[in-house]
């Protein structure tokens, strides 16, 4: 996987940051075989750096994204769920941030049982 291990310089409160990240791993996804593993894991990875990159989706406003990798999944079918119930609007960014790095850590262990953010010095 390209797109990992994360710098030390990433910053999972930044969500510039998780914009970047997402863009790797959606460069990443779409040029691994659709029926994979890796492809269903890295469609849920890339959702969750999409949300911590938009903390409020799908409500306000984000970034296009490549049509190719579709809006499904148990996370952000989920995520859409819970936002159509209103059960997201009720935090503020940190604390979803917060739980998007959570999730988002405890997601990549199921592939990348390494040190998720390394020091490049």
């Amino acid at each position: 996987m390209t797109f990992l291990p994360l710098l030390d310089t990433f910053n999972p409160n930044t969500t510039q940051d998780w914009w970047q990240l997402a863009q790797c791993i959606q460069d990443w996804l779409i040029n691994i075989p659709h029926d994979s593993q890796q492809w269903t894991w890295g469609c849920d990875v890339f959702w969750l750096a999409f949300v911590g990159a938009h903390p409020m989706f799908p409500l306000g406003r984000w970034s296009f994204w490549d049509m190719r990798i579709p809006l499904e999944g148990p996370y952000i079918e989920d995520l859409v769920q819970s936002s159509v119930t209103g059960g997201r609007t009720n935090q503020d960014k940190t604390t979803l941030l917060e739980q998007t790095w959570l999730e988002f850590c405890s997601h990549v262990s199921l592939f990348y049982p390494f040190p998720l953010i390394v020091d490049m010095q």
